[in-house]
């Protein structure tokens, strides 16, 4: 067992620095690539139009490379939370009534109950996940600004956000500086407010996509899926509403819509919070309704708010790659927001790991009298 457990080990710093040298590579790729394109621009020995938008190409690298460095990050965490809890029940402890199968098994039970939701209610875990909207606030502010203990996490998260926005702001200065393109937007009020729309939809796309990754991040599958399709249909009619004063200049229907968008959010917060820790499982259709509202949802936002405008030609093409790749920017940063939250205190974080390793070994690791392994859980808790 302790071969396994200084493997374990070995296998956590390997990840580590496997991290170091892939953000290293990625910012090293980004800064030639980078230079490479202000060099052609400076020099103009290619299309100025054409240089802009390869500006943005790095985000091509630095998206595929956050997305695995915060996937490693979630791996760290688990292995370091179940060397914790493997040092103090099976090496530091004569804990002879547990029956050791080894990581590889224990990892598959870890991996059932966490899809699952088995409930870890006996370490009081729970209770975290059925705190109300303005706990989440606070544990947000708390752990993202005053816990010096996670900063490793949240300056990763600096990190490749800020590899990210310089590409958007070198973007941004030679797309505003190129003479030779069409960029300086008309003042006429129809435009204004077409590129209103435009940038409202793309607020609004990604906000119910951090929602659903919130969701899946904190709450998990089958759990409030109810309380959570409201929130989305509640944020489309609020987007309805918006769109029909501005597009269509229906003052009157628009401020129904944002009404009943409001009754939606208020209906939410009164009637549909969480019960207690006895509530059951879900029927699984109303998932499916949670993800209809989310395809449906954005695929309308997005064609209608953002795409619409571009076919019909209301706008130029530079602009119109210019809100794309603010889109992509803005949903990677709110993807590592919430996972990187999800790290320093939602389930993937190391003490809630450590917590459920906990209930692993203790209960459903186990053996009775006949040597069969007894499972003791709960169901339908989202750790």
């Amino acid at each position: 067992m302790t071969a396994e457990y200084n493997s374990l080990r070995n296998k956590i710093n390997q990840y580590k620095s496997g991290q170091i040298t892939l953000f290293s590579a990625t910012a090293s790729a980004t800064g030639i690539m980078l230079g490479l394109f202000v060099s052609l621009m400076l020099n103009q020995t290619s299309n100025l139009f054409i240089c802009s938008i390869l500006i943005l190409l790095p985000l091509m690298v630095i998206l595929p490379s956050s997305w695995m460095y915060f996937d490693n990050a979630i791996k760290i965490n688990r292995l370091e939370a179940y060397c914790t809890t493997y040092a103090k029940n099976f090496i530091y402890s004569a804990a002879k009534q547990y029956q050791y199968l080894g990581y590889s098994e224990y990892k598959r039970r870890y991996l059932e109950s966490l899809a699952s939701h088995v409930s870890i209610s006996s370490s009081g875990a729970d209770n975290e996940d059925r705190i109300g909207f303005f706990a989440k606030i606070k544990d947000t502010v708390t752990y993202w600004i005053f816990k010096e203990d996670f900063g490793y996490w949240r300056n990763s998260f600096y990190a490749y956000f800020g590899l990210e926005l310089i590409c958007i702001l070198v973007f941004g200065v030679f797309f505003m500086s190129n003479q030779n393109s069409e960029i300086y937007i008309s003042l006429e009020l129809e435009q204004i407010a077409t590129y209103c729309e435009m940038l409202f939809s793309v607020l609004m796309f990604v906000t119910i996509f951090s929602l659903k990754t919130f969701w899946n991040f904190f709450r998990g599958p089958r759990r409030y899926s109810k309380e959570y399709s409201y929130h989305i249909i509640s944020l489309f009619l609020f987007w309805l509403g918006v769109i029909a004063m501005l597009r269509y200049y229906q003052i009157f229907l628009g401020l129904i819509l944002i009404l009943c968008a409001l009754l939606g959010f208020t209906y939410v917060k009164v009637f549909l919070r969480p019960n207690s820790c006895g509530s059951v499982l879900e029927e699984p259709y109303k998932e499916r309704i949670l993800f209809l509202c989310y395809i449906f949802s954005i695929v309308v936002i997005y064609g209608i708010g953002v795409l619409l405008p571009f076919i019909s030609k209301q706008i130029p093409l530079i602009h119109c790659f210019t809100i794309f790749f603010i889109t992509i920017f803005l949903l990677s940063s709110a993807w590592k927001f919430v996972i990187v939250s999800s790290i320093l205190f939602g389930k993937n974080s190391y003490y809630r790991a450590m917590y459920r390793w906990e209930f692993i070994i203790k209960n459903m690791m186990t053996t009775s009298d006949d040597g069969s392994i007894k499972n003791t859980c709960d169901v339908d808790q989202p750790n």
